[in-house]
């Protein structure tokens, strides 16, 4: 994922707007704000002037944290599935 500032290309961005965070991570932006009213994605909150009193931005390094701690959580449910699943053995049927 290489998001680059408008102004230099050289420049990576550090922080997404909601949009932008919510196609990073492939959710729809409602998913996103869910997420942050949750406390699962923080958001850094930046102050404005007049009509936009403030915007929100997410921190490129927290979303991937995210990413990450839905990976580990995916696979500590995988193992726990393991070791509850039965192994069906074959069926016999008689003639």
């Amino acid at each position: 994922m290489s998001f680059l500032t408008p102004r230099n290309p050289n420049v990576p961005r550090l922080l997404l707007k909601s949009r932008e965070a919510a196609d990073a991570l492939g959710i729809g932006e409602r998913t996103l704000w869910e997420l942050t009213a949750r406390g699962e994605i923080p958001v850094i909150r930046i102050p404005g002037r007049g009509k936009k009193a403030r915007s929100l931005r997410y921190d490129v390094d927290d979303l991937r944290a995210w990413i990450d701690r839905q990976k580990a959580a995916g696979n500590q449910q995988s193992d726990k599935e393991r070791g509850r699943r039965r192994v069906a053995g074959p069926v016999f049927r008689a003639a």
